[in-house]
């Protein structure tokens, strides 16, 4: 169900009760359809109280190591790896958007026409982000996935051979990272 690299990055980040444990979560999230602490406990298939199944639920969402940096950021680095040649340039877009209250601030990557999150921060402000905004999502979320350096302008780009970079990130405005 799940590709061989996402597996073996969970499998290195959880135990095994826990690993079993978001299996049955992610398949049962795509079979009833629904984003729901209770609609998720009715359906776990777990022979205990419906009230200890959203407690299990609970508790396993807020292991403060199921967080971005040590889960989402070595698959999408090994998914870089796998799917996108060292010399390939790959191209990385921002976007804002809200839904209703939630103001969310996400780094994409363009992949086979579809975009790809990296990282996200919820902004806790209505409205537009600012350029110190964008620029900390990036930095956050581009600095943990690239190798190298980064460069804030074109003309700041290293002069040599293409081979000499591991990978290359062009982004909107001319910053390249690598």
């Amino acid at each position: 169900m799940l590709p061989e690299f996402y597996e073996t990055n969970l499998k290195r980040e959880l135990g095994r009760a826990e690993y079993l444990l978001l299996k049955i979560l992610i398949n049962l999230l795509q079979s009833i359809k629904t984003v729901s602490l209770e609609a998720l406990a009715t359906a776990l298939p777990i022979p205990i109280l419906f009230e200890s199944r959203r407690k299990k639920i609970q508790r396993f969402l807020s292991l403060n190591y199921i967080n971005v940096e040590e889960i989402w950021f070595p698959i999408i680095k090994s998914w870089l790896e796998i799917y996108f040649p060292l010399n390939e340039v790959i191209y990385v877009v921002i976007d804002r958007t809200n839904w209703g209250r939630i103001n969310l601030l996400m780094i994409s990557v363009v992949w086979d026409k579809r975009s790809i999150p990296i990282y996200f921060k919820l902004l806790d402000k209505l409205g537009s982000s600012n350029f110190d905004e964008q620029e900390a999502v990036f930095k956050k979320g581009i600095g943990s996935i690239s190798r190298g350096s980064s460069y804030s302008s074109s003309q700041d780009k290293p002069k040599g051979r293409k081979e000499d970079f591991s990978r290359i990130i062009v982004l909107k405005d001319g910053i390249f990272l690598s």
